[in-house]
């Protein structure tokens, strides 16, 4: 019984393997395009072929009925999938069910778990199956028909241990091993449709590719000069692809002229077989009679025996965005090197990859020591704090544009300002990978802005200094003036004396104050006259010796020669005796005090001759910040009540009035030194003239005469009140009988008035109303009344302001009694 068993079934399963072949050639052109449809045809072949081994069957017993059904269904679940499985599963089932018998139950139940186990094998081995090996195969044979075999328990119990003990070792013998052969060509199968797959794709990927860059192909035969083309190679020329000449005379032929030479020695080499492989770029004119540019690659294959290819293959590529591109590339670089602004671009971590000169000018840095290094290391001064880093970076990395200013370092450790707007560029998911910065040197424009801005500063400070000035001459006038009525009033042993006179001599002091701040507020006009500055500081050494004190020693040096300069000599004692006591002050412990003064020559100054006046000190000198605020008014370094912050502004206001310079340089512990350069006038130690002594300090001093017979009636115009009382206390003391006004408008009433019986008008200049302008009120009604102003500017400042004439006196504020008086007994005895 085992030998006829093993025949059947082995007969059985070489028909499986013969029908599965047919099913193979079959299938291999069966392509739809649904998915579904395909696997019902296959469903309903592999059904066809389990019910063909069913009709030859090995006949155990009437009813029992063993076949290569389940090889079939367990390799069709592993490879073929649910659907065509399942099919072929409900085929072969309806087909034993018609068979009928005792073995119909051992039957179904052969169908269903071999079916059953060939789909759980598939489902953990899907993404394997064109690499699964015959052990595995085998396994798979051996648990599909141990399977059949366990249904032999569902025979009759008289066939059932008959049946099973009859066909184990046949079935074992041969049908596992008709599994895994089975298994063996559908694997191959398997294979041969995924490498069809991979062709078709590449094959797609290939067309896609060579249309979306543009390209053709060709296969030229060097023996007849044909090629064979692409319809992208022709259609990239603009040509009709069925009257397009194909050969190698017609490609050298659309050859640009200034190509030609190269591309035909290039090509005769290919040709000779000195070269195979080649990559050209050239230029070849379309049907539209422009040139585009062509990139060709290819070889020559097939050699002969003289070496020399039988075929060259290769491709055309249209390159000329590229090219056109290149070339505006190269025209950009050459604008970002021809740039006056300094260009860098870094990487995402400002590592600098590429820069311009003219980042190498205002860094000082070279190309090499630029490129691989991050500007944080380069140019980083300490100017900005790491917030302002902070908020740079974040900006940045968010991929927004960042505009600003900030002090940088260059190489040779100077600073410059420099404007900055820095540009990220992202890839296309929008990751930031580079900046670009451009960078502009403002240093001088915010050096001249800051000068724009001080001068304003100083112009605004100005006008505050001469208003203020003006309202402390109003004051001193009351204050100075009660004070000499007080000292008159009083017997000359009064004990209160002594402080009267410490009032006075700080009212004095007061005065000069004014005048310094007039003098700052350029109210106060300079008396130009050739000064010899050897002698003005001569003059000056037995006061600065006692007002700088014992413990500093004075030093002097003068050229023996030096040309006179054109100054206000009292201005520039007044910028010597500044820098004096600003030296005492910086030395509390003591030290020396040098003045040098020497002749010199600017640069600038085609050969001129200077004055330079040195003054330097060995005290506790200043640092960067204090320098850059030096000359700013109101500025001091000084304790509170030890400085007004004015001595230093009114000394450059004073040096520059008169075309000079002043430079200060100073160093922390070891002392300050001011510079000042004058242009010299001309000559040899010219001495400037001396000082006559003011008229009204004259008439202050001379007797005065006993006055006229009447009473003279004298009209007083202020709007202080304080001020015209002061003045009618001294003018009626004096024997005078005095008519106030608060205004122009009140005065003019008062002349209209007492027209006739008045002698004098002493008039304020700066009043709401008529102001200055009352004496012009007063001369157009052809009023030859003599007239006093009396204002809190200088006399020159006030004609100039007031508009009057010579006729009109002026007196300055703040006044002496005395001062006051001579002037109005001369200005009577003058019209008498």
């Amino acid at each position: 019984m085992l030998l006829p068993a093993v025949m059947a079934l082995s007969a059985n399963a070489l028909l499986l393997l013969a029908m599965v072949t047919i099913y193979d050639l079959v299938t291999a052109k069966l392509r739809p395009a649904s998915g579904l449809r395909r696997d019902a045809v296959l469903g309903l072949l592999l059904g066809g072929i389990g019910i063909a081994l069913m009709l030859l069957p090995y006949h155990e017993a009437p009813g029992i009925h063993f076949d290569a059904r389940a090889v079939l269904l367990g390799v069709a679940g592993l490879y073929a999938g649910v659907v065509p499985t399942v099919i072929a599963m409900l085929m072969t089932a309806a087909r034993r069910i018609a068979l009928g018998g005792e073995g119909l139950p051992m039957g179904l139940a052969s169908i269903v778990t071999s079916g059953a186990i060939g789909i759980v094998w598939h489902h953990r081995r899907r993404d394997q199956l064109a690499d699964l090996r015959w052990p595995e195969l085998l396994a798979l044979g051996v648990a599909v028909n141990v399977g059949t075999l366990l249904g032999t328990a569902l025979l009759p119990a008289d066939h059932r241990a008959a049946a099973r003990d009859a066909m184990m070792t046949p079935v074992l013998l041969v049908l596992p091993l008709a599994t895994m052969l089975l298994g063996l060509l559908m694997r191959d199968r398997v294979r041969r449709d995924r490498e069809f797959a991979d062709l078709a794709e590449t094959k797609t990927r290939l067309a896609l590719a060579i249309s979306a860059g543009r390209q053709g192909t060709f296969d030229l035969d060097p023996a007849t000069g044909l090629a064979v083309l692409s319809r992208e190679y022709v259609t990239m020329l603009g040509h009709d692809p069925a009257d397009f000449d194909a050969s190698a005379a017609a490609w050298l032929d659309r050859m640009h002229p200034d190509d030609r030479l190269r591309i035909e020695a290039d090509f005769q080499d290919v040709l000779a077989g000195r070269r195979l492989e080649f990559q050209l770029e050239f230029r070849q004119r379309t049907a539209r009679g422009d040139f585009i540019w062509i990139h060709s690659l290819g070889r020559g294959i097939d050699l002969g025996l003289d070496g020399r290819p039988r075929r060259i293959l290769g491709t055309h590529t249209d390159i000329t965005e590229r090219k056109t591109a290149e070339l505006s590339a190269r025209l950009e670089m050459v604008a970002l090197d021809a740039a006056a602004d300094a260009v860098v671009i870094t990487d995402r971590n400002g590592v600098i990859q590429w820069c311009n000169p003219a980042f190498l000018t205002l860094s000082g840095y070279t190309r090499e020591e630029a490129l691989g290094s991050s500007p944080r290391v380069l140019l980083r001064s300490g100017a900005q704090d790491p917030a302002f880093y902070e908020e740079m970076w974040g900006t940045l990395l968010r991929g927004e544009v960042w505009r600003g200013e900030l002090v940088n370092r260059r190489k040779d450790q100077s600073r410059y300002v420099e404007q900055q707007t820095i540009t990220p560029v992202s890839d296309p998911n929008g990751v930031v990978t580079h900046f670009i910065a451009i960078k502009r040197d403002v240093t001088a424009q915010r050096r001249f802005e800051a000068q724009f801005h001080q001068s304003q500063k100083m112009e605004s400070v100005g006008r505050l200094a001469g208003s203020v000035a003006h309202d402390f001459n109003n004051l001193l006038t009351v204050i100075n003036s009660s004070i000499d009525l007080a000292q008159a009033a009083l017997p000359p042993d009064h004990e209160a004396r002594p402080d009267l006179k410490e009032a006075e001599r700080a009212g004095a002091r007061a005065v000069l104050l004014t005048r310094q701040l007039l003098g700052f507020s350029r109210q106060q006009p300079a008396k130009v006259s050739r000064v010899d500055l050897a002698e003005v500081v001569r003059g000056l050494l037995p006061m600065l010796e006692r007002l700088i004190g014992e413990n500093i020693e004075i030093e002097t040096r003068f050229a023996e020669t030096l040309p006179p300069v054109l100054i206000d000599r009292g201005q520039m004692e007044q910028v010597v005796m500044n820098l004096a006591i600003n030296a005492r002050d910086a030395m509390p412990s003591g030290g020396t005090l040098t003045i040098v003064i020497a002749n010199t020559r600017l640069p600038s100054a085609d050969g001129e001759s200077w004055v330079e006046l040195t003054v330097r000190d060995t005290g506790m000198g200043m640092d960067a910040e204090a320098q850059e605020h030096l000359f700013e008014p109101f500025f001091t370094t000084k304790e509170p009540g030890k400085g007004t912050g004015l001595g230093l502004a009114t000394c450059l206001g004073i040096i520059t009035g008169a075309g000079g310079r002043i430079t200060a340089s100073s160093t922390p512990g070891r002392g300050t030194s001011f510079t000042i350069r004058l242009p010299g006038a001309g000559g040899r130690r010219c001495r400037g003239a001396t000082p006559r002594r003011p008229a009204a300090h004259a008439a202050r001093t001379a007797p005065l005469d006993g006055g006229s017979a009447t009473v003279q009636r004298i009209l007083v115009v202020d709007d202080e009140e304080p001020i015209r009382r002061v003045m009618r206390r001294v003018l009626e003391r004096s024997g005078f009988e005095v008519i106030e006004a608060v205004d122009g408008a009140e005065a003019l009433a008062a002349i209209a008035t007492h027209r006739g019986s008045l002698a004098l008008m002493i008039t304020d200049m700066m009043m709401p109303g008529l102001g200055g302008d009352l004496v012009a009120s007063l001369r157009a009604g052809g009023s030859t009344m003599p007239v006093i102003v009396t204002s809190g500017y200088s006399v020159e400042f006030t004609r100039e302001r007031a508009g009057v004439g010579a006729d009109v006196t002026i007196v300055s504020k703040p006044f002496m009694i005395d001062q006051l008086l001579a002037t109005v007994r001369s200005v009577l005895a003058a019209t008498n």
